[in-house]
C-alpha cells in the first residue's frame, strides 16, 4: 500500500473477506468437533 495509496479500499476489503473465509473455516470446524464429541461420546 505503501507505493500504490489508491489501492488500498480494495486491498482492505480482500482483506477482510480473506479473514472472514478464513475465521468461518475454523469456527465450522469447531463446532464440527463439539458435536461429534458430544453425539460419539
Amino acid at each position: 500500500m505503501a507505493r500504490q495509496p489508491e489501492a488500498s479500499g480494495k486491498i482492505n476489503s480482500v482483506l477482510i473477506m480473506g479473514l472472514a473465509l478464513t475465521e468461518s473455516t475454523a469456527i465450522y470446524g469447531f463446532v464440527t468437533g463439539l458435536i461429534m464429541m458430544f453425539t460419539l461420546a
